[in-house]
């Protein structure tokens, strides 16, 4: 079920993620942290609590220590203060005018949203909206970077359903600025939803807490913005999430949810993967991206694929297997995708980043 990714996320609130990529060692850990919320498909369902049509967007904070932890909203000026307490989970609902970018794309918006504490905490943000959850964490500034490879879910396209359902099947990438004139180059893997064409790059120019979403079109069934390149000029740190607006997994499945997680930038990016199948599902997808050309990708010490650099490769892992090792012979991300319910499958969509 999609409350089992959230369950494990918190479990992990206390734990280091350390990469010999890095300048130095980096943790999920911080006092500042930078965050905005994906269009959420879901948010259009015309049934549910009030007639639908309603979006729940949340930051959730653990810590150690008692501590004091501050919102912002730095183009409006908007603020909260809350008091974390030591060893439990504050959550802070914030409205969707705040911090949540509605279906627009290609709009530099200002909807970026810093998080500051007075000592160590870690951070999440849930996306929640009618028969809808996802939630992800939220790296502090000094995990993130300037250069970033998008990796979405190989986007449904459905065309018979509800009008929400078939209006909203994008993939989608979500940029915050964390510094004034902030130039960001932009290279789509596949057409956007205003009209960028695959392959040529573009530029936008950022100010602190502006954000700015990317769609894909919505033309045919080639809606997957994998592989995009984003990169900030001058080592300027950005933060980006990305994910589906709203899909099913695989592409034909029965049930349709909005998926995200905060990318990692390729600086952090590793070549050794354990990935565990899911408690109670048949079978997830498990998806590899490469950040370098003729990078081999071996399942269990069996070579399953050749990818230069943007290229994903998916397979089914099943809960016969339970787990696998991934090892890549060059830098590389992992992605596990939750299924669709279907047979013996419960749960909606969701993805994980490994």
């Amino acid at each position: 079920m999609k409350h089992t990714k959230f369950t494990i996320l918190i479990a992990a609130v206390l734990f280091f993620v350390t990469s010999a990529s890095f300048a130095q060692s980096t943790s999920t850990q911080g006092t500042e942290f930078w965050v905005s919320f994906m269009s959420n498909g879901h948010k259009y369902h015309t049934e549910g609590p009030n007639g639908g049509n309603w979006i729940l967007t949340q930051v959730l904070v653990s810590g150690k220590r008692d501590c004091e932890v501050t919102l912002t909203n730095p183009q409006t000026n908007w603020t909260e203060t809350r008091q974390v307490h030591a060893n439990s989970i504050t959550t802070i609902d914030i409205d969707e005018n705040i911090a949540y970018i509605d279906a627009t794309s290609e709009q530099v918006l200002n909807k970026g949203l810093q998080i500051t504490s007075t000592d160590t905490v870690s951070v999440f943000c849930t996306n929640i909206a009618h028969l809808s959850f996802d939630a992800s964490y939220v790296l502090p500034i000094q995990s993130l970077a300037d250069d970033y490879i998008i990796q979405t879910y190989d986007q449904s396209t459905y065309s018979s359903g509800p009008s929400y359902q078939t209006q909203n099947q994008t993939s989608a990438f979500l940029i915050v600025a964390t510094e004034d004139n902030t130039i960001v180059d932009i290279k789509p893997s596949v057409n956007t939803m205003n009209g960028r064409p695959a392959g040529q790059e573009y530029h936008i120019t950022m100010n602190k807490g502006q954000a700015y979403q990317v769609r894909s079109h919505k033309e045919n069934s080639s809606r997957d913005l994998s592989g995009t390149r984003v990169t900030a000029r001058d080592c300027k740190r950005i933060a980006v999430f990305n994910g589906n607006t709203l899909t099913a997994i695989p592409n034909n499945g029965s049930s349709y949810d909005h998926v995200f997680e905060q990318a990692m930038p390729v600086q952090s990016w590793g070549k050794r993967f354990v990935v565990s199948s899911s408690l109670e599902r048949e079978k997830d997808i498990v998806k590899v991206i490469s950040a370098s050309d003729n990078n081999e990708i071996y399942k269990n010490g069996t070579l399953i694929a050749t990818i230069n650099a943007g290229q994903s490769h998916s397979f089914e892992l099943t809960s016969g297997e339970a787990s696998c090792f991934i090892e890549a012979s060059g830098r590389a991300a992992v992605y596990l995708y939750n299924m669709s319910r279907g047979g013996n499958m419960i749960g909606d969509p969701s993805v994980v980043w490994i």
